[in-house]
Parts: structure tokens; C-alpha cells; sequence
């Protein structure tokens, strides 16, 4: 299983572990993790954050966020929504002045 690290006061995902071969090297993992989010700007002391063990830690387009009872959701992405709405209006307004679909294809290169 996947791991979440996340910052305990305010339950922000810090940092994501992936499964190892066997639960020794996930251990370890997971304490080098932490001890690297410590050294980053984020700071703090290993007992400030906590893990939580998930079935997949990404999935592609979402983020993953700690609700109120101490579980990984995943929400949008928000960057991801907001690069599609721009993209569906630029595509709006290349229609609006003409451009075929193969002309706004093109464009994308």
C-alpha cells in the first residue's frame, strides 16, 4: 500500500511513499520521507506529522487532501480545472472567429 504523509496541525499532504518489496523497506521509506520534509521548507520535527496507508496515493487530475476524520480523499485538481476551463474558452473564442476544428487541432500542435 501507498503511504500519505501529512502535517498533523493542519493535515497538509506533505508527501506521498510508494509501496516497497516488503514492509522494512516501506519503514524505512517513510522515515526518510519524513525526515526530508522536516529539512524542506515546511520544517518541524518527525512527531508533527503523521501517515496515513491508502490502496493508491495518485490518481491522475486529482490531489489528495485529509478530510475531518483522518481519511485520504481525492478532490480535483484545481490547477488541472482551471488549465481546462482556459483551454474550453480559447477553443470557444477560435470558434466564434471562424477556425475549423482542424485549424484549432493544428494550433494545439
Amino acid at each position: 500500500m501507498d503511504t500519505v504523509v501529512y502535517r498533523k496541525s493542519d493535515k497538509l499532504v506533505a508527501g506521498l511513499v510508494f509501496a516497497r518489496r516488503t514492509p522494512e523497506q516501506d519503514s524505512h521509506a517513510i522515515t526518510v520521507k519524513i525526515d526530508s520534509i522536516c529539512n524542506s521548507e515546511l520544517g518541524g520535527i518527525p512527531s508533527d506529522y503523521d501517515t496515513i496507508e491508502v490502496e493508491q496515493a495518485l490518481k491522475p487530475g486529482f490531489e489528495a487532501v485529509i478530510n475531518e476524520e483522518n481519511q485520504v480523499e481525492f478532490i480535483e485538481d484545481p490547477i488541472a480545472v482551471a488549465q481546462q476551463q482556459a483551454k474550453e474558452s480559447a477553443n470557444s473564442k477560435l470558434v466564434a472567429l471562424g477556425f475549423t476544428d482542424d485549424e484549432i487541432e493544428a494550433l494545439r500542435g
